[in-house]
């Protein structure tokens, strides 16, 4: 369990909040190009998520594990690419589950699996490419 004066905690509730706000660019951004515009889900999404990872990136690197990669930034940067990329397909998965079986609303659907790829992200960015342990 996560105590409050663990390493881990802390850093879960820094990534929580450099997520949250990703997630609220990933979710207004698809929002507005899947409502707004009328892109398809997909592209949507895939739009939406591309530029929150860019965000997450950034924010995660400085403020969550505070350049800490065991690897030159390049690799990190490639790293975080693959890693999001195993990420988007979770999405997109997730969602069009939702979506086609379960008949839930596109934007519904988004904010769902955004919460399952975020436990995706921490535990793969803290565990591989910044190599601390749980």
């Amino acid at each position: 369990m996560l105590s409050p004066n663990s390493g881990l905690y802390n850093q879960f509730l820094r990534y929580f909040c450099v997520g949250g706000i990703s997630a609220l660019v990933d979710w207004g951004l698809f929002y507005a190009l899947h409502l707004m515009v009328g892109l398809h889900y997909i592209a949507a999404a895939s739009g939406s998520f591309v530029v929150s990872v860019i965000v997450n990136f950034f924010l995660g690197r400085e403020f969550v594990f505070k350049n800490q990669c065991k690897f030159n930034a390049k690799i990190e940067a490639l790293s975080i690419v693959a890693m999001n990329t195993t990420g988007l397909l979770f999405d997109l998965l997730i969602m069009s589950l939702a979506i086609k079986l379960a008949h839930v609303h596109p934007v519904a659907a988004k904010i769902g699996a955004t919460g399952l790829v975020f436990i995706w992200n921490f535990s793969i960015r803290r565990w591989w490419l910044y190599r601390q342990t749980f």
